[in-house]
């Protein structure tokens, strides 16, 4: 178990990183279902920032899934199948994010992960 002693050591950590300049890479992703067997990541965006705010482009792209999502999936993300059909290949959007996060001792934070 944590004690708050070490708890509030920890979040002076971040602080003075924070401070500091730590670059930071928010990402959130939707996915064709939820199954980490049987579904795919079909959208990845991502937000790189610091203290003084975001820094530069955000990142974002769809993801062309092997297979149709569901009528489902859209109604809860909005994305479709005709809007995934063109959509990039998994390995090239990882490829870019990847190029996204370069140059930079990044900490990575994911949303509702």
């Amino acid at each position: 178990m944590t004690s708050i002693h070490s708890t509030n050591k920890k979040l002076e950590t971040v602080k003075k990183e924070f401070l500091d300049g730590q670059v930071y890479i928010a990402l959130d992703t939707e996915t064709s279902g939820l199954s980490h067997n049987n579904d795919f990541v079909i959208e990845l965006s991502a937000v790189k920032f610091n203290c003084n705010g975001i820094i530069g482009e955000p990142f974002s792209s769809l993801i062309k899934p092997p297979v149709p999502v569901s009528s489902f999936i859209t109604s809860l993300t909005g994305i479709t199948n005709i809007m995934l059909r063109d959509a990039p290949q998994e390995e090239n959007v990882l490829s870019d994010f990847i190029d996204f996060t370069e140059g930079n001792k990044t900490i990575l934070i994911a949303h509702n992960a």
